[in-house]
């Protein structure tokens, strides 16, 4: 799982190597299958999208 992050999110992508994707080495977008960000209160809030279950079992 690929992961990019700032101070207050983290976003959780997924590359496929068996379909020759080599991500932001060839520009191939993934798939964001997961956002984490902190709320002003500290509250982590996690963010599903439509590859969440897909991805993470």
């Amino acid at each position: 799982m690929s992961q990019s992050w700032n101070k207050n999110t983290v976003a959780l992508s997924y590359r496929d190597p068996s379909k020759g994707s080599n991500g932001l080495l060839d520009d191939t977008p993934c798939p964001l299958v997961l956002l984490i960000r902190r709320e002003k209160n500290g509250k982590l809030v996690f963010e599903q999208t439509e590859h969440t279950k897909k991805y993470i079992v």
